[in-house]
């Protein structure tokens, strides 16, 4: 009983209590805190929670909201509960210690950090987004219509202008909700009175009538930037006409005084512009990036790290296997194949294991699919096919309907080009004359040359034909084209579009070309000769430039070899050399033959010979004997 006393004493005099309900536990005397209900202090001595197993810590029965334990297995740690679970105080694996250095706050942990996820895994930052919560994103398109000079009457003059505007699929048929604004430029005051009235169609459908522009008069021209006036209709609500549409069909009239007697702009009519805003659902990214730009820093290698997109979408460090790499320090991408995959652009690759499909064969490194109607305009554009030139187009553009999946502004270099050929598409006239073809061969000059151009040519000896010169022996092998050569080839300054070079061989019209250096990039001008003296010419561009290239003039007779042609001929030509070696070989064979055939009679002869000697011989003896 005594001890027991003794003990109650020895701890209440550790125990400090207030009257203001406080409670401090020291060793000397201190008074407890005020805003804390419970002062522990010590310096030789921590507060010991209670230690548990994760089992213990989830048997403890109905626990208190900020219940606090000690995990001690199972990623040990400081463990509360919040109300509805058991949550670590620091992140997982230990070591979750935040330190201050000077302005900036990190965490020196070493293990997984989650955002959004109290389990992360795979990877030292593990960002988890909701993969449920939408928002909206706007996309707007414009489109433009002209409208010729109304009517100063007040009254429409019968015709509308008309222009189609394209959307993506994807958006066309994603969009929640589409609006529709409507502006004006142009000659919108209109004369004598009658201000600008437009009635606008979409769709075939009037979204709006009697418009007016709430401003003067503004260059609408949108091929020029134009600015354009707000209508007093700014917003209608177009989603049940445009919605899934991937082409909008755009009219409008003019139902005013525009144009009639005034011009504004070098217009005498009213440019509309139609202002489409697509709102569309989107998924939250986990992660989303805006105004600012993601960068590794490979301190080891004290350069910037690549990365590519692996073949599940995710983006990781280039190790030289990634088909995606990120090269360039300005933020340009270049794709890199590094594997044996294909690269499909405009649609599917094929499905190799169906083996209906080519039996299962692989398709190509680089499959593009699909085409987009882009004209290409130009003088003397050749179109091909196996069969050869099968449309010359000259000073115009190639058919708005033809679909072109590859474009290339520079030369398309390979091993081998395999082109279209079927006998069902061809109406055959006849077999070449093999011999004909082998005397043509045998006009073809061969000759040694060097390049003009030696920058971009080299300077090696070529072994080819002249162009001009087997025009002149087969011109069906000649085409011609439009393209510029190096008729200047030299350097000069540029004052004021002035190029101080004599040239002979110019004229005012031509276009020429030349090229320029700022920095480490080349740049490439092409522009038309607009004044012609003895020892100078200017160019259209007004350009001032210092020790620019000047390459040369662009020619509508570009002679150019049709070396598949050659290679047919050439076919046909040793034919009838083949044909000629036959020949004499069965000459040979039958002289063979007549050769065989004498020396066997020279053998009988020969034979026939030492018998009548043998016989003389045999009659001589005889008659002697007598």
């Amino acid at each position: 009983m005594k001890k027991l006393i003794f003990s109650i004493i020895l701890i209440l005099g550790f125990i400090n209590v207030y009257a203001q309900g406080g409670v401090g536990i020291n060793d000397d005397s201190t008074a407890p805190d005020n805003s804390a209900m419970l002062d522990v202090k010590s310096t030789d001595k921590g507060l010991l929670t209670p230690r548990m197993t994760e089992t213990q810590r989830n048997a403890i029965a109905s626990p208190a909201t900020g219940l606090l334990i000690y995990q001690t297995d199972t990623t040990p740690g400081f463990y509360y509960y919040d109300g509805t679970a058991w949550s670590p105080l620091a992140p997982s694996g230990g070591g979750g210690d935040w330190e201050t250095n000077g302005n900036d706050t990190y965490n020196t942990n070493t293990g997984n950090v989650g955002i959004g996820t109290t389990t992360p895994n795979g990877a030292q930052l593990n960002v988890h987004g909701s993969g449920a919560v939408a928002s909206t994103q706007n996309f707007v398109f414009r489109g433009y219509v002209y409208d010729s000079a109304g009517s100063f009457t007040g009254a429409s003059d019968g015709s509308s202008g008309i222009s189609t505007l394209n959307i993506p699929i994807d958006i066309a048929n994603n969009a929640t909700s589409i609006s529709l604004a409507i502006n004006l430029g142009g000659d919108i005051d209109g004369g004598f009175g009658y201000p600008t009235s437009i009635s606008a169609d979409l769709q075939g459908a009037n979204v709006g009538t009697g418009l007016t522009s709430t401003g003067a008069d503004a260059c609408g021209d949108p091929n020029n930037g134009g600015t354009y006036s707000a209508t007093s209709v700014t917003v209608f609500d177009a989603t049940t006409l445009a919605a899934g549409q991937t082409a909008l069909s755009l009219s409008a009239e003019d139902f005013g005084g525009s144009g009639f007697g005034t011009s504004y702009c070098g217009f005498v009519g009213v440019w509309i512009e139609y202002v489409f805003t697509y709102t569309v659902m989107f998924i939250e990214p986990a992660v989303a990036l805006e105004n600012g730009r993601l960068q590794l820093t490979d301190f080891a290698g004290n350069g910037n790290t690549s990365l590519f997109i692996d073949d599940r979408g995710d983006v990781q460090f280039a190790s030289g296997t990634g088909p995606l790499t990120v090269r360039n320090l300005d933020g340009s991408i270049k794709m890199q194949n590094y594997i044996e995959q294909s690269i499909t652009i405009g649609g599917q690759p094929w499905d190799v294991t169906n083996p209906t499909i080519l039996n299962g064969a692989k398709q190509a490194i680089l499959e593009v699919r699909g085409g987009t109607n882009r004209p290409l305009y130009g003088g003397n554009i050749r179109e091909y096919d196996s069969t050869g030139v099968t449309r010359i187009i000259n000073n115009a553009h190639t058919n708005l309907l033809d679909l072109f999946g590859i474009h290339a502004d520079y030369n398309i270099a390979g091993g081998n080009f395999f082109a279209h050929s079927d006998a069902r598409i061809k109406n055959v006239l006849g077999r070449s004359v093999h011999s004909e073809d082998l005397a043509l061969l045998n006009t073809i000059q061969v000759t040694d040359y060097k390049y003009i151009d030696t920058k971009a040519k080299g300077e090696g000896v070529v072994k080819k034909v002249i162009a001009q010169e087997l025009r002149e022996t087969y011109p069906e092998a000649v085409t011609f084209t439009s393209r510029v050569i190096p008729s200047i080839y030299k350097h000069s300054d540029i004052e004021d579009g002035w190029i101080n070079i004599a040239s002979s061989d110019l004229k005012i019209g031509d276009i020429i070309e030349y090229y320029t250096i700022k920095g480490d990039i080349e740049k490439r001008h092409t522009t038309a000769i607009v004044a012609l003296e003895k020892n100078r010419f200017r160019i259209a561009n007004e350009a001032n430039e210092e020790n620019a290239f000047i390459y040369g003039k662009n020619v509508n007779d570009f002679h150019v070899v049709d070396y598949d042609a050659l290679t047919t001929l050439n076919v046909s030509a040793t034919q009838a050399l083949l044909k000629r070696v036959e020949t004499l070989e069965k000459e040979l064979e039958y002289s063979h033959k007549q050769n065989a055939m004498l020396q066997a009679q020279a053998a009988e002869v020969s034979s026939l010979k030492a018998q009548m000697a043998e016989i003389k011989e045999m009659l001589e003896m005889t008659s002697s004997n007598k």
